[in-house]
């Protein structure tokens, strides 16, 4: 064998021993990596559902309605329009979603990002004052495709990282945004403008679409988005999953009564000469009542200037707060309808418990607007005082009366709301009633409406009698025969395009 030759095997030797060793050290570095993963891994704890399961878990709402739940004038014939907005489904066919989403649907659609179709969806409950709606999809096929969501029974803390899924300006493509917590507080739901609830704050970048989609951490959802800051545009608001939970429970037995509400006003007592004046002993904290409304849980036993300091079980401090740092409105908010509840309360200096059972409180339903409420014939409108319906017509000084005074003047506690004459569609027959705009209804023929309802049905009834409307504030009746509500009815279609 040439020299050569030996140098040539020498080599191809030292080759194929070299090989295996730089194998074997890239297999010792791998087991290595393994083995430091196994270690951490318990350290964390697991997604209680995998990111798919997640993302398949929000739906895109649409939304079709008409164009008149945005101009305030339902009684108009207007093209349809569509809007959109974000769900996610917590128990198979149920879905939740922001209120003001669906509000004023003619239908509800829903689909994930995965679906090719749409599938019909029924809103079952609205909640105007926390801003949630329950829907529900019937099509087997929707129900046995996609996962549900559940509900943390857990507040994040600040910091914690959250994954918020949306369907953004309208688009049918899911988007996925991270946010961080960064705190809580109590604010106005703009969506009643009225109600204030407990938020959680997040440093996030969400668009509009985003209402109603979740936000997720570790498998569960511990908010729903349904606010974008408007001095910070990095920052949103959720709705708290306390709050949905509280929701949800309320309309078990197929009826939504809403979050109770205290039904009186009360200031502080940090000035010791408010406990000597009432005689409260000066180790004693709490809260004076300045001011109860009727028809509240508390209307019968609470009286003003009682001195409250206890609410079942919970002490209040001089500003109303529990140990816990809980107010006085939440102690009720976080109770339901039927529930019995003890305020403890000094009165001419002496302490004793009063009990009542929380109701549902129509104090708030007055102000919020639902545009569906009208009633329209012979070329008059009229509608149920509401908040939006005054802000509309604040200068008129006979409205400004009724809204002002409404919960405290006793001769209104009959009626669950004012019933107003808005608009009079002009006929040669009706424009002499023209001073009757915006003025609340006492009576119709002799008798007093509860409601709208109750008037619409009076009203129908009266159809071959003469109509005589009187209004408070004026001993001057509206009156118009059974013929002419019929041609005015004619005309005022013709030349307006409204009515029946």
């Amino acid at each position: 064998m040439s020299t050569r030759t030996k140098l040539i095997l020498l080599v191809l030797l030292l080759v194929a021993t070299a090989i295996p060793a730089r194998r074997k050290k890239k297999i010792k570095k791998q087991e290595v990596q393994e083995v430091k993963q196994e270690q951490t891994a318990p350290a964390q704890e697991p997604e209680k559902k995998s990111e798919p399961d997640i993302f398949q878990s929000a739906v895109i709402v649409k939304n079709d309605s008409f164009s008149h739940w945005k101009n305030n004038t339902p009684w108009l014939t207007r093209d349809s329009q569509n809007s959109s907005g974000t769900g996610f489904i917590y128990n198979g066919n149920k879905i939740i979603t922001n209120a003001h989403v669906v509000l004023g649907s003619s239908s509800v659609s829903v689909k994930n990002f995965k679906d090719r179709k749409y599938y019909p969806a029924t809103v079952k409950f609205i909640g105007h004052d926390c801003d949630l709606a329950l829907l529900e999809v019937t099509d087997p096929g929707f129900i046995s495709n996609n996962p549900s969501v559940p509900i943390s029974s857990l507040q994040p803390i600040p910091g914690t990282e959250l994954i918020l899924l949306g369907f953004p300006e309208g688009s049918e493509s899911l988007s996925v945004e991270r946010g961080t917590v960064t705190g809580f507080d109590k604010m106005k739901y703009a969506f009643s403008g009225l109600d204030y609830r407990n938020v959680i704050k997040v440093n996030t970048d969400i668009k509009h679409g985003f209402s109603g989609g979740p936000a997720i951490a570790k498998g569960e959802l511990h908010g729903i988005a349904f606010q974008i800051s408007r001095q910070d545009a990095s920052s949103a608001y959720l709705i708290p999953a306390a709050i949905i939970q509280h929701f949800l429970k309320d309309t078990e037995d197929g009826t939504y009564d809403g979050f109770p509400d205290p039904g009186f006003e009360y200031q502080s007592s940090e000035n010791k000469n408010i406990k000597s004046f009432f005689r409260i002993p000066e180790s004693v904290s709490g809260v004076l009542v300045s001011e109860v409304f009727p028809a509240t849980s508390f209307a019968s036993e609470l009286k003003k200037d009682d001195f409250i300091f206890q609410i079942d079980d919970k002490n209040l401090s001089d500003t109303g707060l529990t140990a816990d740092g809980l107010s006085i409105e939440d102690l009720f908010a976080a109770r339901f309808t039927g529930d019995e509840m003890t305020v403890h309360i000094y009165r001419n200096g002496l302490s004793h418990p009063v009990k009542a059972r929380l109701k549902k409180s129509k104090i708030l339903d007055v102000y919020r607007y639902n545009p569906e409420d009208y009633f329209l014939d012979s070329g008059l409108l009229f509608q149920p005082l509401s908040r939006s319906i005054f802000a509309n017509k604040k200068n008129s000084s006979s409205l400004s009366y009724h809204y002002e005074y409404f919960f405290n003047d006793s001769l209104y506690q009959h009626q669950r709301g004012n019933i107003i004459l808005t608009k009079i569609f002009h006929d040669p027959e009706n424009i002499s009633y023209e001073n009757f705009i915006n003025r609340s209804v006492e009576s119709i023929n002799g008798k007093t409406p509860t409601d709208l309802q109750d008037f619409k049905n009076i009203w129908n009834r009266l159809k071959h009698e003469t109509v005589m409307i009187k209004f408070r504030g004026t001993n001057l009746p509206l009156i118009l025969s059974p013929s002419a509500r019929e041609k005015i009815n004619i005309r005022v279609k013709t030349r307006f395009g409204v009515g029946n």
